[in-house]
């Protein structure tokens, strides 16, 4: 049972479930685990990559709203007070 419930959770981390039947299998398993008190934690790694991750997308976004206010020729000023970005950053993706 213990290495079935560690490899269940390395897949968790490397891999995202794709058929639907699968899935539900896999969470239902991982339900149960956490009913008989087994799973107890969030690895620091998870916790690490997740913080990354939410903090890349958030500026993607930022950069993507500096993009189409240059489209638009909105000033230097106004773009990188509106999408949080240093006029340095706003520049380097002018060329």
């Amino acid at each position: 049972m213990e290495d079935k419930r560690s490899l269940l959770l390395f897949a968790q981390r490397i891999i995202s479930l794709k058929d639907e039947n699968l899935k539900s299998e896999y969470v239902g398993y991982l339900e149960q685990l956490d009913r008989e008190g087994k799973i107890v934690y969030v690895s620091i790694a998870e916790e690490y990559y997740t913080k990354k991750g939410i903090e890349k997308g958030i500026e993607e976004g930022r950069l993507e709203v500096a993009r189409n206010l240059l489209a638009r020729g909105v000033s230097l000023d106004i773009i990188a007070e509106s999408a949080g970005l240093s006029p340095e950053k706003i520049r380097e993706l002018m060329s």
